[in-house]
């Protein structure tokens, strides 16, 4: 068994730096899924998941930012199958352009 088979609650986000609104969003998830950039992150790679200490699964946005909305959740659902919530921040978009949001 996949340990993404037994996850029911992510957070998603770039979690550029691990400061206290990321940790609120952070502490109600079961695991991390980290969208990874190329640049501008505060706290870098994998360092971050030294401070998350939870499952975290890194999306590398160069792979993600092409799929549509619809593709992006059917990519989410296929990775973690018994997923029930997600947890964003206010200004969360997904898919191409940003596409989908939480509204």
């Amino acid at each position: 068994m996949q340990l993404t088979n037994t996850i029911t609650s992510i957070a998603i986000g770039s979690f550029d730096g691990i400061h206290q609104a990321h940790q609120a969003l952070i502490s109600q998830a079961e695991a991390v899924v980290i969208i990874e950039q190329n640049c501008c992150t505060l706290t870098p790679g994998y360092t971050r998941t030294e401070q998350i200490q939870k499952p975290c699964f890194f999306y590398h946005f160069d792979k993600i930012k092409l799929l549509s909305v619809d593709a992006f959740i059917e990519q989410i659902t296929q990775d973690f199958p018994k997923l029930e919530t997600i947890i964003v921040g206010y200004d969360f978009g997904f898919g191409y352009k940003k596409e989908g949001n939480t509204t």
